[in-house]
């Protein structure tokens, strides 16, 4: 049986009635198929000595424990026996410590420094979370190649970092837009005016905007009505009509096990941008830069430097829109390559 095959049936069964059943039946499974078989106690220690204490399970490679795994019977707090969780890790010097229910696991880095509550890089919910995204996330900390090899703990830093990343991005964005929102911002202007002439084929100018918004500026004269060209006109409604026989309007796109409905390509392209995004943070725009080498660039902090600016979830990010469906399908799959998933891994559903 795989991995999330496992996670799919334990997640629809009844929770287990008491801790024992907990690790029976759910952790030591698990555990298993993480290539860490119960059996082996060259691999599995059970009741490990630990400093003053006792852990449920360490996971052992050569003559070192690099993992422990805490135990609590479902319904139980697992907030109140993270410290002692801790402590017991970081005097063993292991990489990883998880606590968990069977259910839901909470992972934590215990020779990181701050608070328990600031150690904790990752929570996976068998319940909550997909089967694709749980089984993805036990490979990464817990699987024994990963952990053996020290990818488990850089990865966990990484994770940790984009956390906290994104908790100071969550405590000054507001700050920003309110900044943003007191007066005239070149950026934001530019923004609205793009928008505005899409939306109604109107060009806004900046003055008007500004005076619209608020910010005092000199009311300017009525706007000026954008006539495209005879040319203009045939080349779009060709470019119109091609898209639409060969690449005909999205309904949903797939990936990961979640499914997102929609109605254009560009939510198509904005929403699996923003997917990505959500498990790799501060290392995205790093590994996204090389793909579109010397053009114009495909993602920018700066509305104004892509052609038909979206915003990429709230990465405070911008991706160019400016494509046919053809090539927001490709930049898509792309996307997804670059970060070492299969292109195939994305699903568009078509009208």
């Amino acid at each position: 049986m795989s991995l999330q095959e496992a996670i799919r049936q334990m997640a629809a069964r009844p929770a287990p009635p008491n801790e024992e059943s907990a690790k029976a039946h759910v952790i030591l499974p698990l555990l298993g198929l993480l290539d860490w078989p119960s059996y082996d106690p060259s691999r599995i220690s059970f009741e490990h000595a630990a400093g003053s204490g006792r852990i449920d399970i360490a996971l052992v490679a050569g003559k070192r424990p690099v993992a422990f795994v805490e135990a609590k019977a479902p319904g139980r707090q697992l907030g109140n026996h993270v410290d002692q969780v801790l402590q017991y890790a970081f005097h063993e010097g292991v990489d990883v410590c998880a606590l968990t229910t069977g259910l839901e696991w909470w992972f934590y880095l215990p020779r990181e420094k701050g608070k328990p509550s600031d150690r904790r890089f990752a929570v996976l919910d068998l319940r909550k979370d997909s089967p694709e995204v749980v089984a993805d996330g036990l490979r990464r900390y817990l699987g024994r190649r990963a952990l053996i090899l020290g990818s488990a703990e850089k990865q966990a830093k990484e994770a940790l970092a984009n956390l906290r990343a994104e908790e100071r991005l969550r405590s000054e964005i507001p700050k920003v837009w309110k900044e943003m929102r007191a007066g005239p911002d070149a950026e934001l202007l530019g923004l609205i005016q793009g928008r505005v002439q899409s939306k109604i084929g109107l060009d806004a100018p900046a003055t008007l905007i500004a005076n619209v918004l608020g910010w005092n500026a000199p009311a300017p004269g009525p706007p000026r009505k954008v006539k495209p060209s005879s040319r203009q006109l045939s080349s779009e409604s060709r470019k119109l009509t091609k898209s639409k026989r060969h690449f005909p309007r999205p309904t949903s796109w797939t990936l990961w096990g979640s499914e997102t409905r929609v109605k254009t390509w560009a939510e198509v392209l904005v929403g699996v941008f923003a997917a990505v995004h959500r498990r790799h943070g501060v290392s995205f725009l790093e590994t996204v830069r090389p793909l579109w080498g010397k053009k114009k660039p495909w993602i920018s902090e700066n509305a104004t430097t892509v052609r038909r600016a979206r915003p990429i979830g709230d990465s405070g990010l911008y991706v160019d829109t400016n494509l046919s469906a053809k090539s927001i399908e490709q930049r898509c799959r792309q996307l997804l390559t670059a970060f070492g998933y299969q292109a195939d891994e994305l699903e568009i559903v078509r009208d």
